[in-house]
């Protein structure tokens, strides 16, 4: 028997698009990896579990990439992107775009 969870019982989610300006290329797994060792750098093994950051790696293509995220964690999230200053010895610099609740308005 399929037990269907409640919509309000749902985690919400949050779609944010960043851009990244480096000096050079730099592979799509890093990026992925970059991301997900910042956000765990800044807000903690837990509340990193709770965000549920995961980068979309289809979404990854050169300098653009797209984050999904509890709604409650948007913030915190935000800035740990910001943070991020080197990638494989390569200053990187990320700008959050856009955030949206739907992620074909971000792409």
């Amino acid at each position: 028997m399929k037990v269907k969870l409640l919509p309000s019982l749902k985690e919400k989610k949050r779609y944010i698009a960043f851009n990244l300006s480096s000096e050079g290329k730099i592979a799509k797994k890093d990026i992925i990896n970059s991301v997900n060792n910042s956000c765990k750098r800044f807000m903690g093994e837990l509340s990193y579990g709770e965000a549920g950051v995961r980068v979309i790696d289809k979404l990854v293509e050169g300098n653009k990439g797209v984050v999904r995220v509890n709604s409650k964690y948007v913030d915190i999230t935000k800035t740990s992107l910001m943070l991020i200053k080197k990638i494989n010895n390569q200053r990187v610099l990320f700008k959050n775009v856009k955030v949206s609740g739907i992620l074909n308005k971000v792409k």
